[in-house]
């Protein structure tokens, strides 16, 4: 039939040409049937439907009607191609319950020009296998390793595939899979996807931080889903710090911050003590701008020396769910600078001093630098919690004690006392005692004695008896 047709509208341009281009004397010539009418899946259940371009006598516009299993999937369009989702008719089939579908589409296809004229219908049947993509999910919860960053836990709930396929699961770290083809069992928790990852991710957190988990019906159909964190996005650069440093800085933790802590980069080019410390209970944690630990403590931290180079400090709220608020202070200088030198000494020597360790001291102890040019015996003592520790010129320990410290003898040189709290946050003033004596400038010389010889003697060992004894 069709043949036929088309050899009458052969015959009729024949005609059209010999008569001349007199459209209103023969009418209007409607366009001829489609032709080629083909169907291709392109992904899951994306279906290309394309045809030929209709022929048309009179060169006009043309454009289309397309209808699939009886449903509109064109209206006068102008393009040869479109892409249909045949998910409804997949719905539609008794089928549906079997791994992937093959659907037999039954397209329809007119052509209309723009004078009015209509081609005759065009029916072809196609078959197509398609397959739909797993359903939506998400995730359950992501925990993090937020102090050495060697762990993360991944929990999500499981997809539902239409097509009823066991799905599988790839789960990455940026672009690093940390899990390939994991199948949920019987004997997950809750019945969720969970993976535990037991390595150090350090080298991430500079940049942003993605999750994704991908699920697969292993036939081409997939899922995914990805959350991304930036740890570093609330950080703060301090930039190069002129030494000595003070400085108070107001943080805020919202509830919303991902890791739960504020980042200070800093960088001192020189040597230098430091005391770090929040008005607020947070954990304070330094570590080297390779993420190498130096110090870590709630509230405080402090130390003797700092080498020049970048350093790192986190401000953690590990406690609390809601917004904290607080200070930070950053104290950087020498913490020799409130050493007392004493001078040289004369022997026998007694002296109540009076001292005072603050808060922002980086080695939370003063020392005392003194020197002596005989031997003679040493004490030292307290009525307040402090400890003693002496020294020789070159650093090295002497002795040492809680309250009370005493050498029977010392010799002539120069000595380093030191005076500190055992907890950096006593800091009650007070005083000690440091004596210079003779250590037996209390011994008693009872003589030659007649036996037999009874007697009885009083006696007091002071504390200031360099070798507590008599």
């Amino acid at each position: 039939m069709r043949k036929i047709v088309n050899l009458f509208y052969l015959c009729l341009s024949v005609l059209i040409v010999s008569c001349g281009d007199d459209d209103d004397a023969i009418g209007n010539l409607p366009p001829m049937e489609v032709t080629n009418i083909e169907a291709q899946v392109t992904e899951g259940t994306l279906v290309r439907i394309s045809w030929n371009e209709s022929e048309d006598i009179n060169n006009d516009e043309l454009s289309y009607d397309v209808v699939v299993n009886g449903r509109v999937a064109a209206d006068r369009t102008t393009e040869l191609s479109l892409i249909y989702d045949v998910s409804d008719l997949i719905d539609d089939n008794s089928k549906n319950s079997q791994k992937g579908l093959s659907l037999e589409l039954t397209i329809n296809i007119k052509a209309y020009d723009t004078n009015g004229g209509v081609s005759e219908e065009s029916e072809v049947k196609r078959n197509v296998f398609v397959n739909r993509n797993p359903g939506e999910f998400e995730f359950s919860t992501i925990n993090f390793d937020f102090s050495n960053y060697n762990w993360l836990e991944v929990s999500w709930y499981p997809a539902i595939d239409e097509d009823d396929d066991i799905l599988s699961y790839d789960v990455y770290l940026n672009d690093l899979i940390i899990k390939e083809d994991y199948i949920i069992g019987s004997d997950d928790y809750d019945g969720l996807g969970s993976v535990y990852y037991n390595n150090n991710y350090a080298q991430y957190i500079d940049e942003e931080i993605i999750i994704k988990v991908v699920a697969n019906d292993r036939d081409g159909g997939i899922t995914e889903i990805s959350k991304s964190f930036d740890f570093r996005g609330t950080d703060v650069e301090l930039g190069t710090l002129a030494l000595p440093y003070s400085n108070a800085l107001d943080y805020t933790i919202n509830e919303d911050e991902v890791d739960r802590k504020i980042g200070y980069v800093f960088e001192i080019d020189e040597n230098i003590g430091y005391v770090i410390r929040s008005d607020e209970y947070a954990q304070l944690r330094l570590s080297d701008d390779q993420g190498n630990y130096i110090a870590g403590s709630s509230q405080r931290i402090s130390g003797e020396s700092l080498s020049p180079g970048t350093y790192y400090l986190e401000v953690v709220d590990y406690y609390s769910n809601t917004t904290l608020s607080g200070t930070v202070t950053f104290i950087l200088k020498d913490p020799k600078e409130s050493d007392i030198n004493l001078n040289t000494l004369s022997v026998p020597y007694e002296e109540v001093i009076n001292f005072d360790i603050q808060n922002n001291e980086p080695d939370n102890r003063i020392g005392y630098t003194f020197e002596i040019t005989e031997d003679t015996g040493f004490s030292v003592f307290s009525d307040i919690d402090v400890s003693f520790e002496l020294k020789d010129a070159n650093g090295y320990f002497i002795t040492s004690g809680y309250r009370r410290a005493s050498l029977e003898t010392i010799q002539a040189g120069t000595y380093y006392l030191e005076v500190y709290h055992y907890y950096y946050n006593n800091v009650e003033p007070g005083s000690f005692t440091l004596v210079l004596n003779d250590p037996n400038e209390t011994d008693i010389d009872l003589g030659v004695l007649n036996t037999p010889y009874s007697n009885s003697t009083d006696f007091t060992v002071a504390r200031n008896e360099p070798d507590g004894k008599i």
